[in-house]
């Protein structure tokens, strides 16, 4: 999430110039702000159209419904032309794309909309009370924008602040600013720093969290990891081949879980882990032309099998079956014993050249950065990249409240990214709120001007 900055990047500050400019082209012959125009006299007007709407339960107002409202009111005093002057105009519609632009981000959750709305008088009336609300580098106004997007840390899935607690003080500190007191640039610092307060421990939480979900990612990579290499070795031995039956049940019984445990505990240096795949070897020797093993070499790998079968914690009457059953496979007396035979499918051998060629794909993505994903709803939901695993590759995603949402393997990944169910946005941490919504519209403000 980001955290608040002392001064604004640049897309705000170069939407508004360019805004201004494009307006200013639009109508060439406009008025002279500072002969014609009483920032007292809009604020008056804002007050007034305020008071009147949240009589009724009414905090935010439509373009069209706006205007109507301060033309009606300005009317009373024979200055309805006010609406058509220029820095007036330019004003209202600066503030209101900022805010319509915010409120449709989907990174704003339902929660916090209703106090983003509240905020549209109290903006309207600072933005001409002090210009540098718009025009200069900084303000406490656009800070406060920031911050407050930021308790989207506390929203439940369904988009709302159940702690009732810091929903009443997030209340409290935004009850700061009213109508009457947006005028102040104080009134927003105070605002500002009642709102740090809230916003300080869920950004905490939030960095804590991201760490668990990545512990717990390293440590069931690893699990991964052995499974892979465990499965690579076993098809490099039985891939593709006819193999005796009691080996295949003797693997999927508990000797695959065994040889994953001790590359995880001993690694594959370990003369335990050879000895392990070596069982393998030796079973596979009678059906590859080799003479039968001797008694005592016979059980003595039947002992070996025994012994390790015993401390995964196989059933002591399938370990005894399984063991007896490779005693006389191994012996096969006088060629009696009849050995069943199963055919394994061969291994992939394409795998690893395919996974490569969809890492290639998806090599721009790195860990930290953001994308908007559709859910089964057709609803798009922002997720932070926590986490890549390699072998096998994975892709974890955590939710704005940093708790893990969605993990990808490479194929995955590139399947919802095909089928324009995901895609890239900016950065939730980096990024501050009125940064997006400036670089969307000065995006659409260029296109137009094109």
């Amino acid at each position: 999430m980001a955290e608040k900055t002392a001064q604004q990047p640049d897309a705000f500050m170069a939407f508004v110039v360019l805004f201004r400019y494009a307006e200013s082209q639009a109508q060439k012959n406009s008025d002279d702000v500072s002969v014609n125009f009483d920032p007292a006299v809009m604020i008056g007007a804002l007050r007034k159209l305020y008071n009147t709407n949240s009589s009724q339960q009414t905090y935010y107002l439509t373009a069209p419904r706006l205007l109507s409202g301060l033309e009606q009111i300005l009317a009373q005093t024979g200055q309805e032309n006010l609406l058509t002057h220029l820095y007036v105009r330019e004003n209202l519609q600066i503030i209101g794309l900022l805010l319509d632009t915010i409120l449709s981000d989907t990174a704003i959750p339902e929660g916090i909309t209703p106090f983003y709305q509240k905020l549209q008088f109290p903006l309207f009336i600072a933005a001409f009370a002090d210009p540098s609300l718009l025009d200069g580098k900084s303000h406490p106004a656009r800070e406060l924008l920031n911050q407050l997007a930021l308790l989207s840390l506390a929203a439940n899935p369904q988009g709302q602040i159940d702690n009732a607690e810091l929903l009443h003080a997030l209340e409290q500190a935004m009850g700061i600013i009213t109508v009457d007191t947006a005028s102040r640039s104080e009134t927003f610092y105070d605002a500002l720093n009642a709102l740090a307060q809230l916003t300080t421990g869920l950004l905490k939480s939030f960095a804590m969290r991201l760490d668990r979900v990545v512990d717990t990612c390293q440590g069931g990579h690893r699990l991964d990891r052995a499974r892979l290499l465990v499965g690579r070795e076993i098809d490099a031995r039985i891939g593709g081949k006819s193999v005796p039956k009691i080996l295949f049940d003797l693997l999927t019984a508990g000797w695959q879980q065994l040889l994953v445990l001790t590359f995880l505990r001993q690694g594959s240096e370990d003369d335990e882990w050879r000895q392990q795949l070596n069982v393998i070897d030796s079973l596979m020797e009678p059906c590859e032309g080799e003479t039968a093993f001797g008694l005592s070499k016979a059980l003595e790998l039947k002992k070996f099998i025994e012994g390790r079968l015993q401390t995964i914690g196989l059933e002591p009457s399938i370990a005894n079956r399984l063991t007896d059953d490779v005693e006389k496979y191994l012996l096969n007396d006088s060629g009696k014993y009849r050995a069943d035979y199963v055919t394994v499918p061969p291994a992939e051998v394409d795998r690893e050249e395919k996974e490569a060629i969809l890492r290639t794909r998806l090599q721009g993505f790195n860990v930290g950065d953001w994308i908007k994903i559709a859910t089964n709803r057709n609803v798009w939901q922002p997720l932070r990249l926590t986490w890549i695993g390699q072998e096998p590759t994975r892709y974890v995603f955590v939710n704005q409240k940093g708790v893990k949402s969605l993990e990808l393997d490479a194929a995955q990944f590139v399947q919802v990214l095909d089928e324009k169910r995901a895609s890239r946005i900016e950065s939730l941490e980096q990024l501050p709120i009125v940064e997006r919504a400036a670089k969307t519209l000065l995006y659409t403000l260029r296109e137009r001007m094109r």
